[in-house]
């Protein structure tokens, strides 16, 4: 799956392509809860993901008479090879800190909610942004609260 990179337009993906899928297609994007919540530092990223959510919901509207289905996994916080890289042990003990489910994900924790979005299981779902981030972005922490 490609991401927008306004620095490498080689690697722009083409959305056109969306409305010449054949029927009964269906795409998962990569959207991230930076879509729909705030991260400081991320504000770019974040209307950029913001963006992609509101494709999602659209291209599933009007794809959805030839049968073909369009969601968006909405990941958090997730070990990845990249962000492994950047990020030091300390700030990955914040990360998990911050999350209600205790940890960031691993690949394959995203992975599967993306497989079942492609499943016939999911065959009436189109239009949805499924975050899977640990329940991070249902809510903030409260100043008399341990998190």
């Amino acid at each position: 799956m490609n991401q927008l990179s306004a620095q490498d337009p080689e690697h722009v993906p083409d959305y056109r392509k969306l409305f010449s899928l054949e029927e009964q297609a269906f795409v998962v994007l990569f959207g991230s809860i930076s879509g729909y919540a705030h991260a400081d530092g991320e504000v770019a990223y974040g209307a950029a993901k913001a963006a992609l959510h509101h494709l999602v919901a659209g291209a599933a509207r009007e794809l959805a008479p030839r049968g073909v289905r369009v969601n968006a996994i909405a990941p958090g916080y997730t070990r990845t090879p990249r962000l492994l890289d950047m990020l030091g042990e300390q700030r990955w003990k914040d990360i998990d800190a911050m999350i209600p489910r205790g940890s960031a994900a691993v690949p394959a924790e995203i992975a599967a909610p993306i497989a079942f979005l492609a499943s016939d299981a999911a065959s009436y779902i189109t239009g949805q942004i499924l975050g899977a981030d640990g329940g991070l972005a249902g809510g903030i922490p409260g100043p008399f609260t341990s998190r």
